[in-house]
């Protein structure tokens, strides 16, 4: 998930002179302009298109009691960790093709702490129960990417293969560490049953480790996750390298570029709009 970054294009003499300005896409191979990957805004732009869809059949399914949109809820939901993911990809990428993370993990975290603030605090005291987001994807993102800041330069040593397969396997032996277990289940030789002291103290959520009483209504913690950003970290890292065919520098949809472009505006902005139509709709209808 590209969360808000500008990307210098390939024409227009201003963006040649502005080295400082954030370094994001892809050379076109070794010893070429940077370009910007179109492509890459479409594809984060369809992924927020979904995402915006899937809030909208969640908001009015289980909060205005829709019945259609929860039917639609429930057939749609097995996709959403699909988008999710994609999503999170694209922002590892980026982030590798960034030298501004740590002001960029910043401005995430206060994005992350507003949406806690609404959600936990001021919902509830509307009457909204059950829309509370201690650690959602944002909150996610904003923690993977001041890592990143932190780790950057011997991570960026290794290899994007070697770095693709490590996040990849650690992806799948923490997929189920919400059910205590590091590894695969159902295989005993390769699972470890993870103490429940961890799971116990309570305040480990956001790694993964909680308790039954805790509650998030969008829940990405950094296990397995941070996995799925790692991996589009070094993907990153193989694609400045690549030669890439000239198609994915051209625009194929505008509306999806604008939101790829946009993302973290039509992230914050979304739910609140999903909330003023369903909202006055409810009421009039009952």
């Amino acid at each position: 998930m590209d969360i808000d970054i500008n990307v210098p294009g390939a024409s227009g003499a201003e963006e040649q002179k502005r080295p400082g300005k954030i370094s994001a896409f892809f050379r076109g191979g070794s010893g070429t302009a940077r370009r910007r990957i179109v492509l890459l805004d479409e594809i984060r732009g369809l992924c927020v298109f979904l995402m915006v869809i899937y809030h909208m059949l969640y908001t009015a399914g289980e909060f205005f009691n829709f019945e259609t949109f929860s039917v639609l809820l429930e057939l749609t939901s097995p996709l959403e960790p699909l988008f999710a993911g994609l999503f999170i990809v694209i922002c590892g990428a980026s982030s590798r093709l960034s030298h501004n993370n740590f002001l960029r993990g910043i401005k995430l975290v206060g994005v992350a702490a507003l949406i806690t603030v609404v959600t936990v605090f001021v919902l509830p005291a509307i009457g909204f129960e059950g829309a509370e987001i201690r650690f959602g994807v944002i909150h996610m993102l904003a923690a993977c990417i001041l890592i990143y800041a932190v780790l950057a330069k011997p991570l960026n040593k290794v290899p994007a293969q070697i770095g693709i397969l490590v996040s990849l396997i650690l992806y799948v032996f923490t997929r189920f560490i919400d059910t205590g277990i590091f590894g695969i289940p159902y295989v005993d030789a390769m699972n470890i049953h993870l103490p429940d002291s961890l799971y116990d103290c309570g305040w480990l959520f956001p790694l993964g480790f909680h308790n039954a009483s805790f509650y998030s209504a969008d829940y990405f913690p950094l296990l397995p996750w941070i996995f799925v950003f790692m991996a589009g970290v070094f993907g990153g890292g193989w694609l400045i390298r690549a030669k890439l065919p000239e198609a994915v520098y051209r625009t194929h949809s505008r509306p999806l570029a604008f939101l790829g472009r946009h993302a973290l505006i039509v992230y914050v902005l979304h739910q609140p709009v999903i909330f003023a139509i369903f909202l006055p709709l409810s009421l009039l209808l009952r």
